[in-house]
């Protein structure tokens, strides 16, 4: 049966237990199904019908007795597909047509009725690609068949919201395994990465909801991507799953061209890799499936942000950090743009003294319209300085000056 690893916070796994069907599968998704707010799984099969398993809030799941289809299943994508608000889903099959299942609102699915292409369907990615408000799907084709863009009809389409149509675009056919979607270079709509069997993988760019063929990133036996920003610099990233061969990570150079890492991880019988942040330490790492043990590959980005990276005796969290896109004190913003108002080498928001003069910001009448430097919610300057000597009353032992 398939099985539910739980995540002790900081990257370690441990089996649950539960023995989930017996089924061929290919393909899960988590997402809010059944409207209680947790995560409840929509599992593909292999010649079998697919199954949706309920969240019991604890992690426990159960069978909610659905049997979807019995096509030869390969990939799933969840979204809302109709604008119901509901989670849909988008199944990809080998040699049936791929469906389009409706969400009820608790969980249960209905088969929408469209019969999608009858390609050897092995992977679809939901996005909003013509930038319309709905979610699209690029569908990755094996067996050399061309992949297909299903575009949403809705906004100022014709057609209804949730029925989709072939974009009637080239978009390869080089027996393609995986697909993902993701800004690359920055111009606001999503660009696709597809991965290829034994062939060159490539990136292909977005124009106004058509595609064009852009760079190649390695020829092998590639099976699984997924994109994120790997190295800490805002830019998305491409991770690459092999077929007994080495994991490829690719860095953005921050304009949508990408460069290989010169990273070369592991050599399992991959076939997915999903990133997200599994030890908590604010960059993502990966977890790659694989026909024997899967792998968790932490990123130790956060690690090379040692204590004082320029070595200028002052710890990271309290200095002007010049080192491109890095933030080392995981605030959010880039430590290298936060301000310095008094040029000190320290940023404000860890300078005791914002304006040098030698007292505290706590007890210090900052002058600087709409600064609140004690952060007590009040503007410092519009603070009352009942004897005008230059200390704030909060902090003044001397009201009067006597």
């Amino acid at each position: 049966g398939n099985t539910v690893w739980i995540n002790d916070g900081y990257g370690n796994f441990t089996d649950s237990g539960q023995a989930l069907g017996s089924s061929d599968s290919f393909d899960c998704q988590l997402a809010y199904l059944d409207g209680d707010l947790d995560l409840d799984a929509y599992v593909v099969n292999n010649g079998q019908p697919n199954r949706i398993w309920l969240n019991d809030g604890s992690g426990n799941f159960t069978d909610s007795g659905q049997a979807l289809g019995s096509s030869k299943s390969r990939g799933v994508e969840l979204g809302d597909l109709n604008g119901d608000h509901y989670i849909d889903a988008f199944v990809v099959n080998v040699n049936e047509p791929n469906r389009v299942w409706t969400n009820d609102g608790s969980g249960v699915f209905t088969d929408g009725g469209q019969g999608l292409g009858m390609s050897a369907s092995l992977d679809v990615a939901l996005g909003d690609i013509d930038s319309d408000g709905d979610l699209d799907a690029y569908v990755a084709n094996g067996a050399f068949q061309n992949n297909i863009l299903w575009i949403n009809q809705w906004d100022g389409q014709i057609g209804t919201l949730g029925l989709f149509e072939d974009s009637n675009q080239d978009l390869g056919a080089l027996n393609s395994q995986d697909v993902a979607l993701e800004d690359l270079d920055g111009d606001g709509d999503l660009d696709a990465v597809v991965v290829n069997l034994n062939q060159s993988n490539y990136v292909w760019i977005n124009e106004d909801g058509d595609f064009s063929q852009g760079q190649e990133l390695g020829m092998g036996a590639s099976w699984g991507v997924d994109i994120g920003d790997l190295d800490g610099d805002q830019w998305p990233d491409v991770f690459i799953a092999n077929y007994d061969e080495p994991h490829r990570v690719w860095f953005n150079n921050q304009n949508g061209s990408l460069s290989d890492s010169g990273q070369a991880l592991g050599q399992a019988i991959s076939s997915t890799v999903v990133l997200e942040d599994l030890d908590g330490d604010g960059d993502l790492d990966a977890f790659v499936t694989n026909m024997q043990a899967n792998h968790v590959w932490i990123n130790n980005m956060a690690q090379a942000c040692n204590s004082d990276l320029d070595g200028d005796g002052i710890p990271n969290q309290c200095d002007i950090d010049l080192s491109l896109g890095a933030d080392c004190d995981q605030d959010g913003q880039v430590d290298s743009c936060q301000p310095d108002s008094d040029g000190d080498g320290l940023i404000d928001s860890c300078d005791s003294d914002l304006d040098g003069d030698g007292i505290l910001n706590d007890c210090d009448l900052d002058q600087t319209p709409g600064d609140d430097c004690d952060l007590d919610g009040q503007v410092d300057a519009c603070q009352a300085d009942t004897d005008t000597d230059g200390t704030i009353d909060p902090c003044d032992d001397d009201l009067d000056g006597d």
